[in-house]
């Protein structure tokens, strides 16, 4: 706590233990001062230009300011300026509470920092590197080329090696990346990431595309394995002044299409595909709704004794009749099913219904067919969660 006195000069007329115990200054050090003295040389705060305007108008303030101890170490300073009256007309002193606030200033950096960088790579976080773009973009002086990378199969190092080594693979593609010289690096999913490059000319993408792809390539080492590993690539080139948050899904709709290509070969964001992104939102919502209504069927496809021609069973296969389209064929809706995780749900539908028509099919095809073997056998399978269901009749 101190008292100042609104007279010329501001002088110091009381401080407490409090006072001298943070800033190091006793009263033989104090008292008669203007406290401005506390921030000796550092005079260019605009908190200072703020409590000046407050005390001539007679105002109460509260800043944060920088403030220095006796012994010359910085601290930071939350003080709280009062006007008071010692004769009841008008203020006379002013009353000032200070805290040193320096162990707080230093955890809000620590949280900031944990925000802003990814706490396993150690590059940007998905927010700190849209506020990267943000000001790449707003500076003027190239197209910014954003790039996304995708670890192709991550999900296989986790479970064939464990997570300690996913985590080693996360690390050392972090790593690659940032010796790129890039503007900045960003981990944006749990095995993606973005790199954002300035090029001068729209041929420069290619190149620079090119540039990150062979700094990847090379076998990663990882505990108890040493392994190659493929990504997806995608890009789009954003001219001055682009919505960072729409190169960020421009260059991940180019990215899906790079996932696609069985050599995930790099891509480029084009209006085709945006337009292809837009529908497989659409295709995935509609699936969801299909298995939520349970909108398939089973169609039966004959297995036959090459050398008799008789029938020895029957497989069925779903179909998704689709409200509008009809029926849909697999190779429209399974990949989809299998990327989003639906196909699991697909097949716990199928698992009651298969086996009921398994028996009320029975005795048609028995009737059809005589010779046709005791056992029949209807599946449903997924190859990405080695689910299989089978009834025997």
């Amino acid at each position: 706590m101190l008292v100042a006195e609104l007279r010329e000069g501001e002088p110091l007329v009381y401080i407490n233990e409090a006072f001298e115990a943070i800033t190091g200054y006793g009263p033989a050090d104090a008292l008669g001062r203007n406290c401005r003295y506390l921030q000796g040389s550092d005079r260019l705060q605009p908190q200072i230009k703020e409590l000046r305007e407050a005390i001539l108008r007679r105002e109460a303030a509260s800043v944060r300011i920088r403030n220095y101890r006796k012994d010359g170490r910085l601290f930071w300073n939350a003080l709280h300026l009062a006007p008071v009256s010692a004769s009841g007309t008008g203020p006379t002193h002013y009353v000032g509470l200070m805290q040193d606030v320096a162990a707080l200033k230093e955890t809000t950096a620590r949280l900031e920092e944990a925000v802003r960088f990814d706490r396993l790579t150690g590059v940007l976080s998905r927010d700190a590197l849209l506020d990267q773009i943000t000001q790449l973009s707003a500076d003027g002086l190239a197209r910014l080329l954003v790039i996304k990378v995708d670890i192709a199969r991550f999900h296989d190092i986790n479970s064939g090696f464990g997570h300690d080594s996913g985590d080693a693979l996360l690390k050392q593609v972090a790593e690659r990346l940032r010796g790129l010289s890039a503007e900045a690096v960003g981990r944006v999913g749990g095995n993606d990431f973005a790199i954002v490059y300035r090029i001068a000319r729209y041929e420069d993408a290619d190149a620079t595309v090119a540039k990150v792809a062979a700094a990847l390539s090379p076998r990663y080492v990882l505990p108890g394995a040493v392994v190659s590993v493929r990504f997806a690539i995608g890009f789009v080139i954003g001219e001055l002044g682009s919505d960072p948050l729409m190169l960020l899904r421009r260059a991940g709709a180019a990215l899906h299409e790079s996932r696609s290509t069985p050599l995930r070969e790099a891509r480029s964001f084009d209006n085709d595909s945006a337009e292809r992104s837009k529908k497989r939102i659409r295709l995935v919502n509609e699936l969801q709704l299909a298995v939520s209504n349970g909108d398939f069927v089973f169609d039966y496809q004959p297995k036959v004794e090459l050398a008799t021609g008789n029938w020895a069973g029957a497989e069925a296969l779903v179909r998704w009749e689709h409200p509008l389209f009809g029926l849909q064929m697999p190779d429209r809706f399974v990949e989809l099913a299998e990327d989003t995780g639906l196909i699991v749900d697909i097949g716990a539908w199928g698992g009651p219904c298969g086996r009921h028509i398994c028996v009320a099919a029975k005795p048609r095809l028995h009737k059809a067919a005589a010779h046709l073997r005791k056992r029949l056998g209807c599946g449903i399978f997924s190859s990405r969660h080695d689910t299989l269901h089978r009834w025997d009749s």
